[in-house]
């Protein structure tokens, strides 16, 4: 049973594809549900008339007292209505995610801590070796996390970001219904399209990546890329249809080939000024960019200049393709330096230095040495790659 739920995931991709959510959770054998939602998004994106409809006749616990980027405390609430839930055998009893990534993220955190005991949940341990057995089905309201086709989550203790994974906490089925989306304020659209965006580039350069997860970055980016400024600024159908796709498939790019080092520079900005994350990504993605084609001139036969190639190749060449990434910004009303944002450029870029996940940097294709990473945060603070 374990080994059936850790292997499988499938998605349903396209207008409608909600409508056979009660189908879906039939074929999983669900008669028990944890729904995690917020209320308000709910009925925003139109999901929620087609949610009740689905779980009529089944018995459900509903959990919606958490806010963005995940706590641990909020987590610990979700785990004990799990645990009303639960059966002996755990048969029939599953867990609906219905949101944006938070949403999803913390359907995985609760999943994942109910399987790893009370004292983990105590603790915030991110590590464990147990197995979620309980199926999550995702839905995700926004484009552009991924999570909906990832094995991990990011829960935060304090200010320090944990991320826990595990095989078992990828989504079962994935349902990916565009017009989901279409109610996404502007500011949203912006984010989480930008999240996709970088997802799907650090994808195509990190050193994690495969043949088959660069070839969904590549197609991801093919579908988000041109669609982006018209599904943030004017909303259309096609545009958002395509940036829905493009976010799933960037999602399941980046669980295999896992982040790089502009996600590692960002968590600070999110965690400490609330800067929305893709947002903070692309702040940080565009100086990387940089940094990292000038290191690839001093070392033109090393394998890192075949990835920047990867990227520089579908953003228009080494010249444009930092631009590339600091326009969208601009386009969107949004902060295209950390210095607009209020950093200051000493102190606050020092802190934003030392809190740097290690291992991410070790996903970057080039090496980063800390004069490198103080480069990037010097242009991110001037917004140098505006050009």
């Amino acid at each position: 049973m374990d080994r059936e739920i850790v292997s499988e995931h499938r998605a349903l991709i396209g207008v409608g594809t909600l409508a056979q959510l009660g189908d879906v959770l039939d074929s999983l054998g669900l008669d028990t549900v944890l729904l995690v939602a917020r209320p308000g998004s709910l009925a925003r994106s139109g999901a929620e008339a087609a949610v009740r409809s689905a779980l009529r006749g089944r018995s459900i616990e509903r959990y919606a007292s958490f806010g963005s980027n995940p706590r641990m405390e909020d987590v610990q609430g979700g785990v004990e209505g799990m645990r009303r839930l639960l059966r002996p055998d755990a048969a029939g009893t599953g867990l609906l995610a219905v949101g944006g990534g938070s949403v999803l993220d913390m359907a995985k955190l609760i999943a994942y801590f109910s399987a790893q005991g009370t004292d983990k949940v105590a603790t915030g341990a991110s590590q464990g070796s147990e197995p979620c057995r309980w199926p999550i089905v995702a839905i995700p309201t926004t484009a552009g996390t991924g999570s909906e086709a990832t094995h991990f989550a990011t829960v935060y203790r304090g200010t320090v970001k944990h991320s826990v994974a595990h095989p078992s906490l990828r989504p079962r089925v994935a349902i990916i219904d565009p017009r989901l989306t279409f109610s996404m304020p502007r500011e949203v659209a912006a984010s989480t399209g930008l999240d996709a965006l970088c997802q799907a580039l650090e994808s195509l350069w990190a050193v994690a990546g495969t043949p088959e997860s660069r070839a969904d970055a590549r197609r991801a980016v093919e579908l988000i890329l041109p669609a982006l400024e018209e599904s943030v600024l004017h909303c259309t159908h096609d545009a958002r249809c395509r940036v829905a796709e493009g976010a799933y498939l960037a999602g399941r790019a980046i669980d295999v080939s896992k982040t790089t080092a502009a996600h590692a520079l960002s968590y600070g900005l999110t965690i400490r000024w609330g800067v929305p994350h893709g947002h903070a990504v692309a702040l940080m993605l565009a100086p990387l960019v940089e940094v990292s084609l000038r290191w690839c001139a001093l070392h033109p036969d090393h394998r890192a200049c075949a990835a920047m190639e990867r990227v520089v190749s579908v953003l228009g060449g080494p010249a444009a393709a930092p631009r590339r990434i600091s326009a969208f910004m601009e386009r969107f009303g949004l902060a295209s330096s950390l210095r607009e944002i209020g950093l200051n450029e000493r102190g606050d870029l020092d802190w934003l230095a030392r809190g740097v996940n290690e291992a991410r940097l070790q996903n970057h294709p080039c090496p980063l040495s800390d004069a490198d990473l103080r480069t990037v945060l010097d242009l991110a603070w001037r917004g140098s790659a505006v050009g």
